[in-house]
């Protein structure tokens, strides 16, 4: 197959949903000769924060010369930034190879068991057979969703498992408590792994420290001063992230490797995050975020406030269904100068008209407005603004439409030979 074949195959699957299960994923990795074996990983479940916190830990064992492969989803633009190992996304034409390799095997399992492969199946075992190939020394591996269930947690024995801050997401699959959720996420321990959490509300500590206990791993919340630490992007919440990624670095030395300390400096600083706080221009200042809960909406909203300014701001948002929209429009409506209701380019995005009428509750009506295109609602708030910024957020499927912008001032940032927008950070 090309590459846009094996993207079309790979987004067929999708009609089959979410299917939450470990027996697919094992016995299509079983097939491959359970590639996932053959490295040292490293495990990181969560609600916010997840795909930051794997980013930083990867860039720092890539900086003290290790290889290291990091899996994690969604993708902004591409499939292949899922794949990427120290630096560099997997190609176009490896992808497609890799994908068309698993073709038979893929078929043979369907075929045997009657089960279909689900999207984040398929690309979890190549992703996994394309790092064993490439022969690293560590697999930085995101879940998709929850943690017991996940294909990710294919994984036998994690070195690390780290666990971000958990709040209320995906109940439909979750469940519909902070602790059902914790136990779900806790899934990934292992024994034998050492377990780094970030803070968490009392009851999620208490699930996590539980699990622990039950395993008999150490369990370690203890952090770098984070306001030490350098990083080359921007919020709060980002400090913490890299301060968690640090402990995790450090609790490798419990397996006999060590890593220098200047070796997480540099890391931190050569890190590259997409989609969170990204500043797509300074003049005038659009801002992107991929936050789609409420959690990590307040997050976004302390990070203008404390960063930008502390008046309006003009807000694009769109989102899928079964997310948590009445609270995340409450958070931010203090801070709304016009609400711009758009459509996500995906088939689960939720309707307009039902988030107008949930928007209606906090703003005034005529702060409010509809346009479903994403790229119309972006000129459109260019065109209207005064000296108001910009914020766009609410989804990852927002940025396929908003970042394919070319007009200045985003043309110039893109990186075509990575296939990403690399876009510049405020001082």
């Amino acid at each position: 197959m090309k590459y846009s074949q094996s993207v079309h195959f790979l987004d067929n699957l999708t009609r089959f949903g979410v299917k939450l299960g470990l027996e697919p994923i094992r016995g299509l990795l079983s097939e491959l000769g359970n590639p996932e074996r053959r490295y040292k990983s490293l495990h990181i479940t969560g609600t916010n924060g997840k795909g930051s916190v794997a980013n930083f830990i990867a860039s720092i064992l890539s900086e003290a010369g290790y290889r290291v492969g990091l899996y994690t989803s969604p993708h902004l633009l591409e499939p292949t930034e899922r794949i990427v190992v120290s630096g560099k996304l997997i190609s176009k034409r490896r992808f497609a190879s890799l994908i068309t390799s698993l073709l038979p095997t893929i078929e043979k399992r369907v075929e045997k068991t009657g089960i279909p492969l689900t999207y984040f199946e398929v690309v979890t075992a190549a992703a996994f057979q394309y790092f064993a190939e490439e022969k690293i020394d560590f697999l930085v591996a995101e879940v998709g969703m929850g943690g017991r269930l996940d294909a990710t947690n294919i994984l036998k024995r994690p070195l690390v498992c780290v666990i971000t801050p958990i709040s209320l997401e995906h109940t439909e699959y979750l469940g519909d408590t902070l602790a059902a959720i914790a136990r779900e996420k806790c899934g990934i321990i292992k024994e034998g792994s050492i377990v780094v959490s970030s803070p968490q509300r009392r009851e999620v500590a208490q699930v996590i420290r539980k699990a622990c206990k039950k395993k008999g791993v150490p369990f370690r919340n203890e952090f770098l001063n984070g306001t030490s630490l350098k990083l080359p992007v921007l919020g709060r919440f980002q400090i913490e992230n890299a301060a968690v990624a640090a402990a995790a670095i450090e609790a490798l030395s419990s397996f006999g490797f060590r890593i220098k300390k200047e070796s997480i400096r540099e890391g931190l600083l050569k890190t590259r995050i997409f989609g969170r706080l990204q500043i797509l221009s300074k003049k005038p200042l659009i801002v992107y975020d991929v936050g789609h809960n409420p959690a990590a909406v307040k997050a976004l909203c302390e990070s203008l406030i404390t960063l930008f300014s502390d008046g309006k701001y003009i807000f694009i948002y769109g989102c899928l269904k079964g997310k948590d929209s009445r609270r995340i429009l409450k958070i931010i409506g203090p801070i709304t100068k016009l609400l711009i209701l758009t459509r996500p380019k995906s088939e689960r995005a939720r309707e307009l008209e039902d988030l107008f009428r949930i928007a209606k509750e906090y703003l005034e009506e005529e702060k409010i407005k509809i346009i479903a295109n994403p790229k119309r609602a972006l000129r459109f708030a260019l065109k209207s603004r005064k000296k108001e910024p910009i914020c766009i957020f609410g989804s990852f499927y927002l940025a396929p439409a908003i970042l394919a912008l070319t007009p200045p001032p985003f043309a110039e940032w893109k990186d075509r030979k990575k296939g990403l927008f690399c876009l510049p950070s405020l001082p």
